[in-house]
């Protein structure tokens, strides 16, 4: 599994806030799944590289898709979420704003608080919904006052 965690949505565990599970090419075609049981070393070695050598693509693939704030915030602004999880929203909401694309990250802030008003019809929030909710919030007040909003992500990455 090769991912990315955001650190500006402060949370107490490590999480794939984008990319996950990883398949590897082997002769034959793609290894089909992501145990590969040891028998001996020379059975091993081979497919241990090549796990190794398909993950370290990966890193570089997502280094180069997350280069700049801005080519970050163009990434998690197109991610597919159809089961509107918030947290896809939220990470959408920060990248932008740390582009500097203000009216872009409002749209993603009042888009997640939309979704928090619709989830609240059906059900009560759990407490991670809470918790993030509430951070948007703090967040999207933020916006017009961007050095703020930088000293905050700053605060909540450290």
């Amino acid at each position: 599994m090769v991912g990315v965690n955001w650190l500006w949505a402060p949370k107490d565990h490590l999480s794939f806030d984008f990319g996950g599970r990883v398949d590897f090419i082997v002769p034959g075609g793609v290894h089909p799944g992501q145990f590969v049981e040891y028998v001996n070393d020379d059975q091993f070695a081979p497919l241990a590289r090549l796990l190794a050598t398909t993950a370290a693509a990966k890193v570089i693939e997502h280094r180069d898709l997350f280069a700049s704030p801005t080519s970050a915030a163009g990434q998690l602004g197109q991610v597919e979420n159809p089961y509107k999880i918030p947290h896809p929203i939220f990470h959408a909401a920060i990248s932008s704003a740390l582009s500097g694309d203000l009216a872009r990250s409002r749209q993603h802030f009042e888009t997640l608080i939309q979704l928090r008003d619709a989830t609240l019809s059906e059900r009560d929030l759990y407490e991670w919904e809470q918790r993030l909710y509430r951070h948007a919030s703090a967040l999207i007040t933020l916006l017009n006052d961007p050095p703020r909003l930088l000293v905050r992500v700053a605060s909540d990455i450290a």
